[in-house]
């Protein structure tokens, strides 16, 4: 008979985030198999693994609201930081230097070590900033986003993956926190109800920060006078502003409770 796990465990803020990581990798997988693309190349362990850390990046951020959830009576905060930050670091370590290394040796065995991308070596954060620091250096006559020409990004623009894996990976402490106000909030909802509000929740705030991003991106992109310090961090406004109106009403909630006690 397995064991259930404490509230406010350990535990129980992991086990959700790997049960929905474990089925939403999953899913890709069945998904991709079944695709074009996947019968269109031959499978190697770099092209697997670069799915597969694409799909962490992709979804992690997201699902930590779940160990949030799970939650639902009072942690401590101190807990909460603590725990969402390992997977901040899971994140950032995986979508910052793990994906790049594995995408340049990919492209290695694509396309061989003459294309120009190739020749830049994986796209860590330090790689990103030494680019950056030649590109500004050298003034190349037009920036340029092609695959042909590696060297000509802008360098604002490189800025944006650099500061984006950063915030990302703050996203992920913020959802954690968005978790147990949202149980709280729900808790007086009959259970069909409220589990289909709380995925609801998290669900709307994934896509809209997801969406910010892609934003972000594309307005960096637009122009070399746009920051892409800003464009990597005004997404974050999503989930700071839901985090306010949520406490918002959590205290209202609390207040209107303490208040129909008696004396």
């Amino acid at each position: 008979m397995r064991r259930k796990e404490k509230p406010g465990s350990r535990m129980a803020f992991y086990r959700p985030i790997f049960l929905w990581m474990l089925g939403l990798v999953g899913l890709s997988l069945s998904a991709w198999l079944v695709s074009p693309e996947a019968g269109a190349r031959p499978w190697t362990f770099w092209g697997g693994l670069c799915l597969f850390l694409g799909w962490i990046s992709l979804f992690l951020p997201c699902v930590t609201f779940a160990g949030g959830l799970a939650n639902s009576s009072p942690v401590p905060t101190r807990a909460v930081t603590m725990r969402s930050l390992g997977i901040a670091v899971i994140f950032y370590g995986s979508s910052a230097f793990a994906e790049p290394v594995a995408k340049h040796r990919f492209r290695q065995e694509s396309v061989g070590n003459q294309a120009g991308d190739t020749r830049l070596g994986p796209r860590t954060p330090w790689a990103i900033l030494a680019q950056r620091s030649a590109n500004r250096a050298s003034q190349p006559q037009s920036y340029s986003f092609s695959v042909e020409h590696p060297f000509d990004r802008p360098p604002n623009w490189l800025l944006f993956p650099f500061w984006s894996s950063i915030s990302l990976s703050v996203y992920c402490v913020l959802a954690a926190f968005l978790g147990p106000i949202v149980a709280f909030l729900t808790s007086g909802l009959s259970p069909p109800s409220r589990a289909n509000t709380r995925w609801a929740v998290g669900l709307v705030t994934a896509t809209l920060v997801l969406t910010a991003f892609v934003m972000g991106d594309s307005w960096v992109r637009q122009d070399v006078s746009h920051s892409g310090v800003v464009g990597a961090w005004a997404p974050l406004l999503v989930p700071l502003l839901g985090l306010w109106v949520l406490m918002w009403l959590a205290q209202r909630r609390v207040a209107a409770t303490d208040s129909k006690e008696p004396g």
